[in-house]
């Protein structure tokens, strides 16, 4: 049975959660620009050759390039050198203890959990293999049907779309340089966009619940200790006061976030 991150016990979680949260930051992503930029062009010039047909599946080419993303990010180190790494670290170890004390850097995923495995003995490898395993299937889905419906949505709406475009020439011109992380941050409306887009269309639209004792509601009964998924929606008496935190009217600005419709 394999359970990962996602679905480990809560004291499990816990403690996985806090030492690999430091693998899930910006300081990593801009570490990997080069691989975003190298498989966004592949991705772009393999969706040229749709040009001009009436419809595609364009989740056949998101997908398959987040899935490249994924790989070459996140696992980049390949299976078959997991103990030769394991056992670097363990090396290295040894040799730093007398060194002196340096600031800790960033870690990919990977690399993060061969480390906390060689220094702390956090994860057995079966544990890496279920994370790594997690990481492709969960990272690879999302972000391709992020990048769908994004896609989607750009492509109804022309005048959004126009603005996107015209940022983008403002920055770039007729450049195909690769962006670069001080890019990003002109990138305001194009951000504005995606946020958009997964408000309207939420990669995974549920909440996780853990029973801490026994509960009985009107359809079914809830031992304590179980785990349950809900589909979240804006009836506050069954989802707290912060149900339907997605929707505008919840900001403060609603201007900065409706793009696409008047969801």
């Amino acid at each position: 049975m394999v359970t990962p991150i996602i679905s480990i016990s809560v004291p499990t979680w816990k403690i996985h959660h806090k030492k690999l949260s430091p693998a899930f930051n910006q300081h990593v992503l801009n570490g990997f620009m080069d691989v975003f930029n190298r498989q966004s062009s592949v991705m772009v010039e393999a969706m040229a050759k749709e040009l001009g047909k009436e419809g595609f599946d364009a989740y056949a080419y998101t997908g398959a390039g987040t899935l490249e993303m994924i790989c070459r990010t996140c696992i980049y180190l390949l299976r078959q050198v997991v103990k030769k790494k394991r056992s670097d670290f363990i090396a290295k170890k040894k040799n730093d203890e007398n060194g002196p004390e340096t600031a800790r850097p960033f870690r990919a995923f990977l690399d993060l959990m061969l480390e906390l495995t060689a220094k702390e003995g956090i994860f057995t490898e079966k544990e890496i293999r279920e994370e790594v395993d997690t990481i492709i299937a969960a990272g690879q889905e999302t972000t391709g049907y992020a990048m769908l419906y994004i896609l989607l949505l750009l492509g109804a709406h022309q005048e959004q779309q126009q603005k996107v475009y015209n940022e983008i020439r403002e920055i770039f011109g007729d450049s195909d340089r690769d962006v670069t992380k001080e890019d990003l941050t002109h990138l305001v409306y194009l951000e504005t966009s995606i946020k958009e887009s997964m408000r309207i269309y939420p990669v995974a639209p549920v909440v996780f619940r853990q029973i801490d004792r026994e509960l009985k509601l009107s359809h079914l009964y809830q031992y304590g200790g179980s785990s349950g998924v809900e589909l979240p929606n804006d009836e506050k008496e069954n989802n707290g006061l912060g149900a339907g935190t997605g929707g505008p009217t919840a900001w403060a600005v609603i201007e900065r976030i409706l793009v696409f419709s008047d969801n």
